[in-house]
């Protein structure tokens, strides 16, 4: 079996080489291509991507959901593995995924940690390896066989926020899913330019609302109300 990486981006030419360095450093032949997907960067994302051994593409509608998407419908692998571009990923990841695989499991992400001694964080990363669904990280990482993405109809075009949440919802009521130990580094990023605390509220408002079938644009103005996003 082989596996298609699959990146969205969006202006991230400070990460995107170092992710795709990372992913292609152990030159694992269960690797059968590396698709970055672009939303309409006006940095040198897809430069730097192409420059670094990714196949570059412009996804023709912005959006995470969107530009995931047609990722797929272009990728050859039999696992998706859809990456945030701003982690940084250990060199044995395809040997894990396919272990994973191997053992019957569907699809699955890595725990994530972040380079921080701040408390907050910290407690954060480590629930990560509880729970994809309430700890982020499935936005930083998720495996996936192509049957069951194709099963599922892949992620949900029409959703602007929490959709790898939506995705891992409709996928673990069918599908056997993992959680990782090995741990990818996450950016701080967010954490850096707003208050913790006030970031992860929001994300527990957000998630609330939700579950309780608020629209997008009511979630979406919800969250940058609270993290003081114009």
């Amino acid at each position: 079996m082989t596996i298609s990486i699959i990146i969205p981006t969006y202006n991230n030419a400070a990460n995107i080489g170092l992710l795709v360095q990372d992913l292609l450093a152990e030159r694992s032949p269960h690797i059968c291509d590396l698709i970055v997907v672009d939303g309409g960067s006006t940095d040198q994302t897809l430069t730097i991507a192409q420059s670094m051994g990714a196949r570059a593409l412009q996804s023709p509608i912005k959006g995470r959901s969107a530009q995931m998407n047609y990722g797929a419908a272009l990728a050859q692998g039999d696992i998706f593995l859809f990456l945030h571009p701003e982690i940084r990923i250990h060199p044995t990841y395809a040997r894990e995924i396919m272990l994973a695989i191997k053992e019957q499991h569907d699809m699955g992400c890595f725990r994530f940690k972040y380079k921080t001694n701040r408390i907050f964080p910290r407690l954060g990363a480590f629930l990560s390896r509880f729970s994809a669904l309430y700890s982020n990280a499935g936005r930083q990482t998720l495996f996936i066989k192509r049957p069951v993405f194709e099963q599922l109809n892949g992620y949900n075009g029409e959703t602007k926020i929490m959709e790898d949440f939506e995705l891992l919802r409709r996928g673990k009521q069918y599908f056997k899913f993992i959680v990782l130990p090995t741990a990818v580094i996450a950016s701080t990023k967010k954490y850096d330019a707003k208050n913790y605390l006030r970031v992860q509220a929001a994300n527990i408002i957000v998630l609330c609302l939700y579950r309780m079938g608020y629209s997008q644009e009511k979630i979406i103005a919800m969250y940058k109300r609270i993290v003081h996003v114009k």
